[in-house]
Order: structure tokens, then C-alpha cells, then sequence
């Protein structure tokens, strides 16, 4: 049927689908007299407008698939690209890359977060920070992962590319926030981690001031005797040599060690080490369960399912065991098991934690049983380092002390033992041949 007022062609219908006329009176006036004439012809012109508009529009909607096709075709090589160049980037500059500062890291949370908030964009805000940030390993991890988050990636797959730059556990939370848009109140919560690991890692340097001065005073005050005996220039070398020494061993423990211990192939040998040791097992203990429970409740207080938030808090410490744990807690899940019973796998977890996790899960605040149990591992962590800072700085102070006495004793006995040992190698061969000279000879 073709409507006699547009020309649509169409199903027998009692209405026209395109203009809406009723067809059966569109007939009727055109068969009027003196009328039949104009409207046929007027209802072939309107026919051949509308086959053209429709002609049209089918040649533009095609056009317009062919350009989406072509530039998904284009975003995808990017993405691709991107992502091999991100690879590459994990893996070769894993070693070469030192660490940047946790100021710099706390500035870029804490900027980030309030960009976000007031609506700019990821990609304007990693540029606007690179700006700031001027040089250093995050300034490049900056230039790189704004090019990636414009080929298309996302922020946690960008900088997962940078494993030196930002941790696994900032990755983990970045995904579950990118999940749920909430983002800027993520930063927020990460520059408050940063903030308490600076005030960690200051009350260990605090921890060895005194040690470092004690042994600085040791470097000065052994060779003092060379200074009477052999001069001034033997005891200089003396001191100078041990200065070098100490900056050596400062440069292998503050600088070398950090690299070395970030390293996404040397952190999980290193944890499993430190499981061993009485003090550190308890202290890495403290570390796991602050970090599982923090990024589980977040995860929880942003809207993601349970299933996606264990598996995303459970790879936050960095640990191989630990995420295996967790695809062992989605098993259980998976059987019919609570969550507080599929919390027994997670390594270190007692009797306490899987009773509060229960009470949590039964009255619909899981998210808060969760953030409850981070905060208390949390402040157990932090005084744990600090009461280990103060065992290491007494008993380094005591071993320095020892080292400086038995020293001295050790001088004092070569002096007693052979006061002619601490003499000059000149001096001492004229005064013994002084003293041949004037000892009587002795009868044969």
C-alpha cells in the first residue's frame, strides 16, 4: 500500500506510519472532482521527495557507521599499542627506575583528588599534574600514563605499567573506584595511607639518629692515637676511610635496597623471608590484614559485589599466597559458605577477626566490620615499627659501644705489649738501635 498523501510505501494499514494521515480519506478527497487531478499529481511529488530523503538519509546513516568502524578500528590499534608499550615498560624499567618520594606521591593523590572532585577530566588532571610534579620518575610515569589513559586505556592499567611508581595495593583500589565512580574520594583515601607510611618511616630514621652520631663519633675518636704516634696525615686516612665506608653502606641500605625490595620479582621472595622471623612475621601480619580489610571495605562502601571485592582486596598486599587465598574464598562462596567462613583462608586471620567479620556479615554492616578490623591492624602495625625502632636503635647503640671499648682496649694492650709498636717506622728503628748500642755486651 502507498500512502496518497507522502508516497510511503508500507503494509495495508488503516493509517499512514509515516505522516499519520488516514488513508482511506487521503483517498477520498484526492477522488473528489476537480481536485483528483492536483492531488495525484502533488502526491507523486511529495512520493519522490520522500524516496529521496529516505535515499539520503540511508547514504548518511551508512557514512556514519563507516567512520565508527574505521575509528574503532583505529581506537583498538591504539589500545593495543598502549598496552605493549605498557608491558615493555613494566618489564624492562623495573630495575632502572628509583622509587620517587612519598611526598611526591602524597602531592599527587592529594591534588589528584581535589581535580576530580571538581569534574576535571583523568587525562587533564595527570597532564596539569605533570606540570607540577617537573621531573623525576613520577614526572615520567606522568608523561606516559596521560598518553595511555588517551589511547584508552584505564587509570589502574596505566599505572599498573609503573610497579616502582605506585604499589600494587594503590592499583587494586584505583580498579575498584574506576568500578564504581569514586574516584576523587579514593585519592583521598590513599593520601591518608601515605601520610601514616611517612610518619612510619620517620620514627624509624628518628630511630637511627642516635645510632648514626654514635657511630660517627666511633669513626672520629679510634684512631686518635695514630694522631700522637703517626701524624696527622695517617689519622685523617684512618678517619676518612671510615667515613667512606659508612656513606657506602648508606647508599647500598637507602638507596639500593628500596629498588631492589619494590621490585615485582624480589617483594614477594622478600615477604615470604620475612614470614619466618619471629618480630617481622608478626609486623607483616599487622601489614596483610590492614591492607585486606581496608581495600575490602572500600571496595564494599563504593557498591561493588562481594565476589569482585574480595578478589580485589585480597591482591592488594602484593602477595602470591594471598591471592591464591582469595580464589579459595570464591570457591567456598561458590559452594554455599559465608563470607566469615571463607575468611579462614585469608593467612593470618584468628579466632577474633573471623568473629567480628561474622557479627558484621548477620547485621548488614560487613563494610564497617571490615574498616573496624583495618584501623585496629593498622595502629597494632605502626606501634609495632615503632617498638621495633626502639629495640634496633638500643641495640645498635649498644653494639656500636661495644665495638668503640673494645677498640681502646685493644690499643691500650698493644701499647703495654710493645710501646715501641704504636712508633713511627723511622723513629722506631733509630731508638732501637739507641739502645743495642748502649745495652753492655754481655760476655761470651
Amino acid at each position: 500500500m502507498i500512502c496518497p498523501k507522502c508516497g510511503f510505501d508500507q503494509p495495508q494499514a488503516i493509517e499512514c506510519a509515516r505522516c499519520g494521515v488516514i488513508v482511506a480519506k487521503a483517498k477520498a478527497a484526492a477522488a473528489r472532482p476537480g481536485g483528483s487531478s492536483g492531488k495525484s499529481a502533488k502526491s507523486a511529488k511529495s512520493a519522490k521527495s520522500a524516496s529521496e530523503e529516505v535515499a539520503r538519509r540511508a547514504r548518511k546513516v551508512a557514512a556514519k557507521a563507516a567512520d565508527r568502524a574505521a575509528s574503532g578500528g583505529r581506537q583498538a590499534a591504539r589500545v593495543a599499542s598502549s598496552q605493549a608499550r605498557a608491558a615493555a615498560r613494566a618489564t624492562a624499567t623495573g630495575w632502572r627506575l628509583r622509587p620517587p618520594s612519598l611526598r611526591h606521591r602524597i602531592l599527587f593523590f592529594r591534588e589528584g583528588g581535589r581535580m576530580l572532585d571538581k569534574g576535571i577530566t583523568i587525562t587533564d588532571a595527570l597532564t596539569s599534574l605533570r606540570a607540577v610534579a617537573r621531573r623525576g620518575p613520577l614526572a615520567n610515569a606522568l608523561t606516559t600514563m596521560s598518553d595511555d589513559v588517551s589511547d584508552g586505556q584505564s587509570l589502574s592499567q596505566a599505572m599498573a605499567a609503573h610497579p616502582t611508581v605506585f604499589d600494587s595495593t594503590e592499583v587494586a583500589l584505583v580498579e575498584t573506584a574506576e568500578a564504581t565512580g569514586r574516584l576523587g574520594e579514593l585519592f583521598d583515601r590513599l593520601q591518608q595511607r601515605l601520610e601514616i607510611l611517612l610518619e612510619v618511616r620517620n620514627k624509624i630514621l628518628m630511630s637511627l639518629l642516635y645510632p648514626s652520631l654514635v657511630l660517627l663519633l666511633a669513626c672520629v675518636l679510634l684512631p686518635v692515637a695514630k694522631l700522637f704516634t703517626h701524624g696527622l696525615g695517617a689519622y685523617l686516612s684512618d678517619v676518612l676511610a671510615s667515613l667512606a665506608l659508612i656513606v657506602v653502606a648508606g647508599v647500598l641500605v637507602g638507596v639500593v635496597a628500596p629498588i631492589v625490595l619494590r621490585h615485582p620479582k624480589v617483594q614477594p621472595f622478600g615477604l615470604r623471608v620475612g614470614a619466618w622471623l619471629p618480630g617481622l612475621s608478626t609486623l607483616l601480619r599487622r601489614r596483610r590484614l590492614a591492607l585486606v580489610f581496608g581495600a575490602l571495605a572500600a571496595a564494599l562502601e563504593c557498591g561493588l559485589g562481594l565476589r569482585e571485592a574480595i578478589t580485589l582486596s585480597m591482591r592488594a598486599p602484593g602477595e602470591p599466597e594471598t591471592a591464591a587465598a582469595g580464589e579459595r574464598m570464591l570457591d567456598h562462596l561458590a559452594e554455599g559458605a559465608t563470607f566469615s567462613e571463607a575468611a579462614r583462608e585469608i593467612p593470618g586471620t584468628g579466632p577474633e577477626e573471623i568473629a567480628l567479620l561474622a557479627t558484621g556479615e548477620k547485621t548488614g554492616d560487613l563494610a564497617e566490620a571490615a574498616s573496624l578490623q583495618a584501623a585496629e591492624h593498622g595502629d597494632k602495625y605502626r606501634a609495632g615499627v615503632q617498638v621495633a625502632g626502639v629495640i634496633f636503635r638500643m641495640g645498635a647503640s649498644l653494639l656500636i659501644t661495644t665495638l668503640v671499648a673494645l677498640s681502646i682496649l685493644g690499643h691500650f694492650q698493644k701499647v703495654l705489649g710493645d710501646p715501641f709498636s704504636m712508633m713511627p717506622e723511622a723513629q722506631r728503628m733509630e731508638l732501637q738501635q739507641e739502645l743495642d748500642r748502649a745495652q753492655p755486651k754481655l760476655p761470651r
